[in-house]
């Protein structure tokens, strides 16, 4: 039940930091990124790390001693 809650607040950490992501690039003279595609990226990874860690509540507790 941990790994979800932990799982929630970093999906919206990360929806958080793309929004001001996008609001940096998009008010930015000198872009690397176009704003869409950096705010997608932050999203993106952001949402993978999320699923990660609800996924590793169905690993095992202690896997690694073993």
């Amino acid at each position: 039940m941990l790994a979800f809650v932990v799982a929630l607040i970093v999906f919206g950490l990360t929806q958080t930091l793309s929004v001001l992501v996008l609001f940096r690039y998009g008010m930015s003279d000198n872009q690397s990124l176009p704003p869409s595609t950096a705010a997608n990226t932050t999203f993106n990874v952001g949402t993978l790390i999320a699923i990660a860690i609800a996924a590793s509540h169905w690993l095992p507790f202690g896997w690694w001693w073993w």
